[in-house]
C-alpha cells in the first residue's frame, strides 16, 4: 500500500518549521549556558516532498521491490508497538526535524553529548555513532546521533504550548547530531561524493575501492586534525594574561575595595530589585538577551549571596571586570541572557568564593545542575582569572609606595624583579629557576608578552602571561633570591608562602 498524505498530515507543516527554529534556539541557549564552544548550530524540518519520497522508498524496501539496497542508506522504520511495518507514516519517522551541533574540539563535542543526554529524553538504542558499525573499508564517519522524544524540563525552557512541545506529542522524535568541524568536513565530502553520488555508484569495483581507500586515508588525517585542534584549544585555554578579567588601570582597585558612598544617591539607583537590576544589566550588556522575571529573581539572589545589598555596590564591583573578555572565553557574546552574563562576570571576579556562595541556589532541576555548570565554566576561565589587585610588597627594603598599593600578580612579579635587581645586581636575576620568565639583556618569546624593565645598565624582560599559581611561584623564587633584603609578599592581607617547584622544571626544560 502506498502512503498518501492526508489533509490532516499537511497541517503539520504549518508549524513544523517554527518547531525546528525552537529546537535550534534551545540548543544554542543550552550550549551557551554550558560554555560549549560552538561553530554552528542548525535545525531544519523536512519538506513535504522530501518526506513523501522517504516514506515511499521505505515502502518499496519493505515490499522487496529494491534489490541490493544499502541497509544503512535508509534507516528502518521505528519499531514502536503501535506502528505498522506496512504503513509508514510521517509521525513514525525520527528525522522530520533534525538538528546539528558542530563544535571546535573533541572536548566540546564530548561535553555537548553529555548535555543532550542530561537535558533530553533519549529513545532506547538511539544514542550512538553510526560510524562505529561500518566495515573497515568504509570507516571514517565520526558523528554522534541521538533521537529524542522530549525535553526533561520543557516548561522551564520552551513552554508547554510551544510548537516544539506539540511536536513531541505528535511525532516519534527528532534527530540531533553532534560532531567536530574536522569530522563535519569529512562527512560532508563523503555524503556528497560517495553516499549520494551517482558517479561513485557508476564506478567499477576497483574504482569504488580506490575512492574508499582515499577517504580512509583522509579519515586518518582528520583524526590528526582533531588532535591538533584539541592541542590548540588547550594552549589557548592556558595562555592568557593574568589581568584578563579585571581592569587594573585604576590603582585604586583593590581586593577589599569599598563601594562608593551611597548616601547621596537616589533610591532608584540604590535599590537592588528585579526592576533596577533589569535596567542596569540591559545597559551593561546591550547585546545580551532579555531575561525572564524568574531569571531576574535569580540574579538578585546570587548578588545578595555575595553580601552585596545595593545596586551601586554591585555596579562598583562589575566596573572592574573586563566582561567582553569573559564572554569571549565562554563564547556567550550575543547568545546568553543578561543574568547569565552577570553570573559569568561574578564567577570571573570572585572565583571559588562565588562557587561556594551560589552553588546551591536556584530552582530544581537547575539547582542540581548548577555545581557542575559552575565547575565547567570555572575550568575554562580559572587559568586566566585574577581576583583583583590583591598583592602588596612589604618589608623595610620595599619602597614605601608599594607597601600600601595593591598590585596584580604580574605587577607584583615585576616589582620584585625591579627591587631585587636594583639592590643586588641584575646578575642575581639570571638564576636558572627564572630562565623561563626573566631575561637579562635577552628578549623572551612573544607568547610571554614580556614587559621591559631597566635594571641598572641592563634591559630586563619579565614574563607577564602566566597563570596565577605560576606567578606566585616566581614571587617565591624572587623572595628566596633577595637574601639579606627585608621583603615580603602579602596576598589579601596574608603572607604568601613558598609554592611547589614546578617552575624549576619548566626553566630546566627551556634551557635544555
Amino acid at each position: 500500500m502506498t502512503y498518501t498524505l492526508t489533509e490532516g498530515d499537511a497541517k503539520h507543516w504549518d508549524w513544523l518549521p517554527e518547531a525546528a527554529r525552537e529546537v535550534e534556539n534551545y540548543l544554542k541557549w543550552l550550549m551557551a549556558e554550558e560554555s560549549v564552544r560552538v561553530h554552528e548550530i542548525s535545525a531544519r524540518a523536512k519538506s513535504i516532498a522530501s518526506l513523501l519520497s522517504k516514506i515511499r522508498l521505505k515502502e518499496t524496501l519493505q515490499e522487496g521491490r529494491v534489490q541490493g539496497a544499502d541497509a544503512d542508506a535508509v534507516p528502518p522504520l521505528s519499531s514502536a508497538p503501535h506502528e505498522s511495518a506496512h504503513s509508514p507514516h510521517p509521525t513514525h519517522l525520527d528525522d522530520v526535524i533534525a538538528a546539528r551541533v558542530i563544535v571546535y574540539s573533541e572536548r566540546d563535542r564530548d561535553r555537548a553529548i553529555e548535555l543532550v543526554r542530561d537535558r533530553f529524553s533519549v529513545l532506547p538504542n538511539e544514542d550512538k555513532n553510526p560510524g562505529h558499525g561500518r566495515p573497515v573499508g568504509l570507516m571514517g564517519y565520526e558523528s554522534w546521533h541521538f533521537v529524542v522524544d522530549g525535553v526533561k524540563n520543557p516548561s522551564d525552557l520552551i513552554g508547554e504550548k510551544s510548537n516544539l512541545s506539540v511536536f513531541f506529542t505528535k511525532f516519534h522524535g527528532l534527530e540531533i547530531q553532534i560532531r567536530t568541524v574536522a569530522a563535519h568536513a569529512w562527512a560532508e565530502f563523503e555524503h556528497t561524493h560517495r553516499y549520494k553520488s551517482s558517479t561513485y555508484r557508476s564506478l567499477k569495483k576497483e574504482g569504488q575501492e580506490q575512492v574508499d581507500d582515499i577517504l580512509r586515508d583522509a579519515h586518518a588525517y582528520r583524526k590528526q586534525l582533531d588532535q591538533a585542534l584539541n592541542e590548540a584549544m588547550r594552549v589557548l585555554d592556558q595562555a592568557a594574561p593574568t589581568e584578563s578579567f579585571v581592569d587594573t588601570a585604576d590603582p585604586a582597585n583593590s581586593a577589599e575595595s569599598t563601594p562608593p558612598d551611597e548616601g547621596n544617591a537616589g533610591p532608584t539607583l540604590l535599590e537592588l530589585s528585579t526592576a533596577s537590576l533589569r535596567a542596569s544589566l540591559a545597559q551593561r550588556y546591550p547585546t545580551a538577551a532579555e531575561p525572564s522575571e524568574r531569571g531576574l529573581e535569580f540574579g538578585v539572589t546570587i548578588v545578595r549571596a555575595l553580601g552585596i545589598t545595593s545596586l551601586s555596590a554591585l555596579e562598583a564591583h562589575l566596573d572592574d571586570v573586563k566582561s567582553e573578555r569573559v564572554a569571549a572565553l565562554l563564547d556567550t557574546e550575543g547568545k546568553a541572557t543578561t543574568v547569565r552574563r552577570l553570573d559569568d562576570d561574578l564567577l570571573a571576579l570572585f572565583g571559588s568564593e562565588y562557587i561556594e556562595a551560589t552553588r546551591k541556589l536556584g530552582e530544581s532541576p537547575f539547582r542540581e545542575r548548577r555545581p557542575g555548570q559552575l565547575a565547567w565554566r570555572w575550568s575554562l576561565i580559572k587559568p586566566k582569572a585574577t581576583k583583583r589587585n590583591i598583592y602588596a610588597i612589604q618589608g623595610a627594603d620595599a619602597p614605601e609606595k608599594l607597601r600600601t598599593e595593591l598590585r596584580s600578580a604580574a605587577g607584583a612579579v615585576r616589582d620584585l624583579v625591579q627591587i631585587v635587581g636594583n639592590r643586588l645586581g641584575a646578575q642575581v636575576l639570571e638564576d636558572r629557576r627564572l630562565a623561563a620568565v626573566v631575561g637579562v639583556d635577552r628578549e623572551l618569546p612573544s607568547a610571554a608578552r614580556a614587559r621591559r624593565l631597566d635594571v641598572g645598565e641592563h634591559a630586563v624582560w619579565v614574563h607577564s602571561n602566566f597563570r596565577i599559581d605560576s606567578a606566585e611561584e616566581v614571587m617565591g623564587i624572587l623572595i628566596d633570591l633577595s637574601g639579606p633584603l627585608d621583603l615580603q609578599v602579602v596576598r589579601s592581607g596574608t603572607p604568601l608562602l613558598p609554592v611547589s617547584s614546578g617552575l624549576e622544571q619548566e626553566a630546566e626544560a627551556a634551557l635544555s
